[in-house]
């Protein structure tokens, strides 16, 4: 029995090229970084291997020490176009959001992902004859674990998140003014 074909994703290798040329390094020093051989990320690099999640954890923790600058995952995997978590404030205040989708990039920004997978559902079909699929989205956390929402569900859950949010801004502010010092009186400081 032969073995089971590998498909490869050469855009991966291209992104990594990409980040490799931005940070002026080289493969093989990523290489020497990364414990790797040179041929290894050469593989990758040229579209003959593919990037593993691990290798990809450990190229964004060795990018910066800032969550902001750092190289993320889900860009180099081809999961989503946001190089870095800055990319991604910034696509969010160039553009107007809503609330909801400021929380998803929120969450994308931490390495959570929101997948309509609405389209691997069956289609199913109402009374009067129309075909339809049940909308359905996966969450999906860093480690890779999923969790299942209607549209419904999904909606309860980003106002719970925008509703925690919420509350810990109003505690912490009350926090920080209560350890603020007095403001000044007219005519003083």
């Amino acid at each position: 029995m032969g073995r089971k074909r590998v498909e490869i994703n050469p855009e991966s290798g291209k992104r990594l090229n990409q980040w490799l040329t931005a940070n002026n390094m080289t493969g093989k020093q990523l290489a020497e970084r990364l414990n790797y051989t040179q041929q290894q990320i050469s593989k990758i690099i040229n579209g003959k291997a593919n990037l593993t999640l691990d290798m990809a954890k450990q190229i964004s923790e060795l990018s910066s020490d800032s969550l902001l600058d750092r190289v993320r995952v889900q860009w180099l995997m081809c999961q989503d176009d946001f190089m870095t978590g800055k990319d991604i404030v910034s696509a969010t205040t160039e553009n107007k959001f809503t609330k909801r989708e400021l929380i998803e990039n929120l969450l994308t920004l931490h390495g959570y992902l929101i997948e309509d997978i609405t389209e691997q559902q069956p289609i199913m079909t109402d009374e009067k004859g129309r075909q339809y699929r049940k909308p359905l989205f996966a969450f999906v956390a860093p480690s890779g674990t999923r969790c299942y929402f209607t549209e419904k569900q999904l909606a309860a859950f980003i106002q719970q998140i925008d509703n925690y949010v919420e509350m810990s801004a109003m505690f912490l502010f009350r926090k920080l003014e209560g350890a603020a010092p007095a403001k000044p009186k007219r005519g003083e400081g």
